[in-house]
């Protein structure tokens, strides 16, 4: 089973990755659109590298709750909890 910090690390190798950024500038509190510049394209291509890294389904409906570092990774691991 995953820890936070593994699952904290990879989303912020996918997130470094897919925005173009220094992973050492990612903080769990860096929110995607106001501190790292996201825009709604890169958001959903953001939540489907999260899909892939992770092999999740993120519903449409779950997307909004995906604002910070810190929620995806409270997500990613509340997710690998429902299909151990």
């Amino acid at each position: 089973m995953a820890t936070m910090e593994s699952v904290r690390k990879k989303i912020q190798h996918v997130v470094a990755r897919k925005l173009n950024l220094d992973p050492g500038q990612l903080i769990p509190e860096s929110n995607f659109a106001l501190d790292l510049g996201a825009d709604s394209l890169d958001l959903v291509q953001l939540v489907m590298a999260i899909e892939a890294a992770f092999d999740i389904d993120v519903p449409d409906s779950d997307f909004a709750e995906l604002q910070t570092m810190n929620d995806v990774t409270q997500y990613v691991l509340k997710r690998g909890e429902l299909f151990a």
